[in-house]
């Protein structure tokens, strides 16, 4: 991952940084636990597109993209505030393109702290016959990988290392995709995947998230579910106070 959130359909379809042209800048500003407020005069209103908590280019994205993204945006934010945890500062999205090379459908960087993403269209041709939690890609399953994306940025200004673990990463942006599905489509996954939860912190690994991320994804999304108090967990991530790195595997 060298570094960077993203989410990896399998071991063909790899989630890649792009280093390539810059199309898009979208700009989400979001207050902590406040609603959002553009400053309307420095941005002209014939080239952007608002939508609740977002500001799009929209000269680069489709429509579709553009309302998936929102609706994207607007998922993720409320996943956090439900915990008491809000959005310090503006995060930016890019659209990414590759000329060639391994596809990616999202990604964010911890270098730059940009979330890079492909239109659902181009990523579901470059999927080709690839599959995310064993589903064909279609808008809710794309929505949740924005949401995946978001949520490494939102963490990401809450992490208290610089270097946060990758098991702490994934953890997070993986509850906030799987929370934030359609409720139809997230038990369908459940139902298709027999994986049970992580019985603790201590059993996940960075090595059985590089295996098997969808797999990864189910069982701490599963283990958030059996937890007493889930913010409570997520803060602890954030915080350091909860220690989630090992890089010894372990079988599911």
């Amino acid at each position: 991952m060298g570094g960077r959130g993203a989410v990896l359909l399998n071991t063909r379809f790899n989630a890649r940084l792009s280093r390539v042209h810059v199309l898009l800048c979208v700009t989400l500003t979001l207050p902590a636990l406040a609603d959002t407020r553009v400053d309307e005069t420095a941005i002209d209103r014939r080239d952007f597109v608002t939508c609740p908590a977002i500001r799009i280019d929209g000269s680069q994205f489709a429509e579709q993209d553009r309302s998936l993204i929102c609706d994207a945006a607007a998922r993720a934010r409320e996943f956090f505030r439900s915990f008491g945890i809000g959005i310090r500062q503006s995060i930016r999205i890019e659209a990414s393109s590759e000329a060639g090379g391994l596809p990616h459908i999202g990604s964010f960087s911890l270098t730059d702290r940009i979330v890079r993403l492909t239109g659902q269209r181009r990523a579901g041709s470059e999927m080709a016959g690839d599959t995310l939690f064993g589903l064909p890609l279609n808008e809710t399953l794309y929505r949740s990988v924005v949401v995946h994306e978001l949520a490494h940025a939102i963490a990401n200004q809450h992490f208290v290392d610089a270097r946060p673990s990758l098991v702490a990463q994934e953890y997070i942006a993986y509850v906030a995709q799987l929370s934030t599905l359609e409720t139809a489509t997230r038990a369908r996954i459940l139902a298709a995947n027999s994986l049970p939860a992580y019985a603790s912190v201590d059993e996940m690994s960075s090595t059985y998230y590089a295996m098997d991320p969808s797999g990864f994804g189910i069982k701490v999304y599963r283990h958030f579910l059996s937890l007493d108090d889930p913010g409570a967990f997520l803060r602890g991530l954030l915080s350091g106070d909860i220690k989630a790195e090992t890089s010894e595997y372990r079988l599911p």
